[in-house]
């Protein structure tokens, strides 16, 4: 990830074991930001981030089924999940 320290745009390391897509696929735009929290995809669920807390992962969510498409509910602090397979869920994080 590129984080800005003072006027440059620096890459980081946040943390390892990370990826912004789910394996396997073309789809790279699966990453959330809900609030504070950078939320990523998992084979098996999501993984949130948060920021205010240097980065350090909050509870993973479980899925049904692996992620296809994350959309952020604007102002509720949650996100729509579309699955593969096509069942849809509602994140709150």
């Amino acid at each position: 990830m590129r984080v800005l320290t003072g006027s440059l745009l620096a890459r980081r390391r946040l943390v390892g074991d990370i990826s912004t897509h789910r394996i396997g696929t073309r789809e790279l735009d699966m990453t959330a930001w809900v609030e504070s929290t950078l939320v990523l995809p998992r084979e098996d669920g999501l993984r949130p981030l948060s920021v205010l807390n240097g980065w350090q992962e909050r509870t993973s969510v479980a899925l049904p089924a692996a992620v296809a498409m994350t959309v952020r509910l604007p102002g509720v602090g949650a996100l729509t999940v579309l699955m593969v397979g096509g069942a849809v869920g509602v994140v709150h994080v």
